[in-house]
């Protein structure tokens, strides 16, 4: 199948591209249906859909317009290679190895080749384990920020006055709140774009100085590139406020907090759009690929 592009303003209506029943690609399924749980998890999200607007499932976190599932702008994100997340994967698999390997073989033990095999298998996934219960973490202090964030809008204006928390990562935020005089406008703010047929949750959107910001909590050792900002860039695209910058507050999960340099600001929202609707072309035009299906004909698609 050859695909010709007319012009950039038609990749919004990518997501509409359907694949001929004939020349979708089946399944790696080798029993082609879904798997149990992916079928249960499937049906339940359903049942929660009225098919009607925009709606947001919980249980899944997707977001859907009249029953269709939408792109999430972190999803979007994705196709952004992230080559330092390579090398620490790298960096784990081989501390679990030195670790693992010295309790197993150390002190003159027999070496035994199944045990090895096995210490092998588990340094894979060493990673997978360090990034769980690192997002575990970060989701709680996400939602503690969230709860704290909700209840000073309806209660004091958008105002932190006051506030404790035994969590060192909430207790920075709320000093910095405090300090900075910041006045919370949104919390969790869910929006979305039709015809991009795109949607996500921005943290917060806020106000300091005079100035709006959307923004969003991380709890990363340290921010990375453009990519958080574009995130936010596409949420401002989405919102309806005149906003001045975006704000990444990030909490670090080993509890250490410099304002000057955990406190990220940035004033290029349309340079950030434009950043992450690369992504977003890159992103649906990977949609439309296809393992090549040489015994049929080659058909054009014109979008």
């Amino acid at each position: 199948m050859n695909l010709v592009i007319n012009n950039h303003e038609s990749l919004k209506h990518l997501h509409r591209l359907e694949i001929p029943k004939a020349e979708r690609p089946r399944t790696q399924n080798p029993f082609h249906f879904p798997l149990p749980s992916i079928f249960i998890r499937n049906l339940f999200n359903m049942r929660e859909i009225t098919k009607k607007g925009f709606e947001f499932v919980e249980s899944s976190h997707r977001y859907y317009f009249d029953g269709k599932p939408m792109t999430g702008v972190t999803t979007v994100l994705g196709v952004i290679a992230k080559p330092a997340l390579i090398n620490w994967a790298a960096k784990m698999a081989s501390e679990y190895m030195e670790s693992k390997g010295l309790l197993a073989f150390g002190d003159g033990q027999e070496f035994n080749t199944e045990k090895f095999k096995q210490i092998c298998d588990d340094a894979k996934k060493a990673h997978t384990q360090k990034r769980d219960k690192a997002a575990e973490q970060g989701t709680d202090v996400h939602a503690v920020c969230e709860e704290i964030i909700k209840d000073v809008i309806e209660n004091s204006g958008g105002m932190i006055r006051s506030g404790k928390n035994n969590n060192k990562q909430v207790q920075h935020f709320l000093e910095w709140a405090i300090k900075n005089k910041v006045k919370f406008l949104e919390s969790e703010k869910r929006v979305y774009d039709k015809d991009l047929f795109l949607a996500g949750t921005a943290d917060l959107v806020c106000e300091i100085d005079g100035k709006k910001y959307i923004g969003d909590i991380k709890t990363s050792s340290s921010i990375y590139g453009i990519e958080p900002f574009a995130q936010c860039a596409a949420y401002a695209k989405m919102l309806d406020y005149d906003l001045d910058g975006t704000i990444i507050i990030n909490l670090k999960k080993d509890g250490s907090f410099d304002e000057e340099k955990d406190i990220y600001y940035r004033y290029n929202l349309e340079t950030d759009w434009k950043f992450f609707e690369s992504a977003l072309s890159i992103y649906r035009l990977q949609a439309t690929w296809q393992k090549p299906n040489y015994q049929s004909n080659k058909k054009t698609i014109t979008i």
